[in-house]
């Protein structure tokens, strides 16, 4: 979390239970008397975020059913690092922005207001009840004067109609993550180090409208539509930032900023890596203003995660007890087992290194795949078709993307060679096998491609059961 972030030291549910009575009608306590919330609970979450909301920054809010419950920690990650681009950029006072799709409690308006008295929001809606829901909590939190809730229904653009004769200092946006089909995987969104997803996310845009959630072409199509709008606005605004959800539409975002700095078109951009617990978000700047020097902005420092580390039993039977041996052994998996092809090893003196990418999970599920294979040679003595007979695994993660290119964009998408390369991957990690002392140890880590950490996990769980 950001180091200004008051949640960076998890709220106690026993104490806010004891302050607040709605909230304590929503916890329950363990086997050990500890005070917990479900996060499967829309209710529950619902009452956590509003108690949250009144007892640190004395704000009432209303949040109604079937409308997206808002998570306060990342949100206040997303507006203290626009404080940190601010500051960098001595943009302190007059501080006018646009909030696009502010949701029916007006998180960002509110939270942003409330830590900075001199700053003032114009901020976008288009559900009628996200609209009456907002002035309400507007209203009621005494902020008429500096939050404007404005109606976007039935409005072709999503800001630029704003920027008439008026100069903003910045505009940010949480877009809603999926596509019209809802056919988005969920794999990068929240995964526990142990590989099982959190019910907390998919069970809170369950709660979410259809606007809330879905959009044409996802988040990634939206934010491309606001970079458009960018190039006809330009210096109206200072700065325009973006939360992103998938790092797969980060990494594409950002390699189009790159190609934009490059045919200068764009003055510079910043990037920061937002989290919450086991979930990640992604924030873009960009600038169109040669003052702001955005390349060498405050990021958010997060501590790494620590390697995964597993000793090799001396007594192993795959193969012979030193690297050498091990490293080709653990080759032959990834050509002949796992028939992953795209990855590096390098032979070093002492160690051997390993670079491994791959869009498809081949280390899960062994023992139901040799007794399909045993099936199938069986099938193929008997001259029977096996297809009916073998079960087929999930599809692979679609790397299309709706383009939502608009004018300005279509020309960098179609020339940028990397933007047309596989931006992540199921998985990206990379294994060491070296000594340590007497005993050879393997050593993986998630690298930056990498969808999850979760992929690593598994992989190495796989080459457990293979190198006894």
């Amino acid at each position: 979390m950001h180091p200004r972030n008051i949640y960076r030291q998890k709220p106690v549910y026993e104490q806010l239970a004891r302050e607040y009575s709605d909230f304590a009608n929503h916890v329950y306590r363990d086997e050990k008397g500890k005070v917990h919330i479900d996060y499967g609970d829309i209710g529950a979450l619902r009452s956590l975020t509003q108690t949250l909301l009144k007892k640190d920054f004395h704000l009432n809010v209303q949040i109604p059913e079937q409308r997206l419950v808002p998570t306060l920690p990342m949100r206040l990650n997303y507006i203290l690092w626009i404080e940190d681009l601010l500051e960098h950029c001595r943009l302190c006072y007059q501080i006018k922005a646009i909030d696009i799709g502010t949701g029916s409690c007006a998180i960002f308006p509110l939270l942003a207001t409330t830590l900075n008295p001199e700053w003032r929001f114009i901020a976008t809606e288009i559900d009628p009840i996200n609209l009456d829901y907002a002035n309400k909590n507007v209203q009621n939190n005494n902020l008429n004067n500096r939050i404007t809730i404005y109606d976007n229904h039935n409005i072709d653009t999503i800001f630029k109609h704003l920027v008439q004769n008026c100069h903003f200092t910045f505009v940010m946006t949480n877009p809603p993550f999926f596509d019209d089909t809802f056919n988005d995987s969920f794999e990068d969104i929240a995964t526990k180090p142990n590989g099982h997803k959190t019910s907390f996310h998919w069970r809170k845009m369950n709660s979410a409208s259809t606007d809330e959630a879905i959009c044409d072409g996802g988040e990634l199509a939206f934010i491309k539509q606001i970079m458009d709008e960018s190039f006809q606005t330009k210096k109206s605004i200072d700065l325009y930032t973006v939360m992103i959800g998938r790092k797969k539409t980060f990494l594409e975002l950002k390699c189009l900023l790159k190609d934009m700095i490059e045919n200068k078109t764009l003055a510079s951009f910043a990037h920061t890596e937002l989290c919450q617990g086991n979930t990640k978000r992604w924030a873009l700047a960009w600038t169109f203003d040669d003052r702001y020097q955005l390349a060498n902005s405050p990021k958010i420092i997060h501590l790494k995660s620590k390697p995964l580390i597993h000793y090799l039993n001396p007594n192993m039977k795959c193969c012979d007890y030193d690297i050498q041996s091990i490293g080709n052994f653990i080759e032959n998996l990834l050509l002949n087992d796992l028939h992953i092809e795209q990855f590096q090893m390098i032979k070093l003196n002492k160690r051997i290194e390993f670079d491994i990418k791959s869009n498809e999970a081949n280390w899960k599920n062994q023992r139901r795949k040799r007794r399909e294979k045993l099936l199938q040679e069986s099938m193929k003595t008997m001259h029977i078709d096996t297809d009916v007979f073998i079960a087929t695994g999930k599809r692979p993660l679609d790397n299309d993307q709706n383009n939502g290119d608009g004018q300005n964009l279509k020309k960098f998408s179609q020339s940028n060679e990397l933007c047309k390369v596989n931006l992540t991957y199921l998985l990206h990690c990379s294994l060491i096998i070296k000594r340590d002392k007497q005993d050879i140890v393997i050593k993986m880590e998630t690298k930056e491609m990498s969808q999850n950490k979760s992929a690593t996990y598994e992989l190495l769980q796989y080459f457990k059961n293979k190198l006894t």
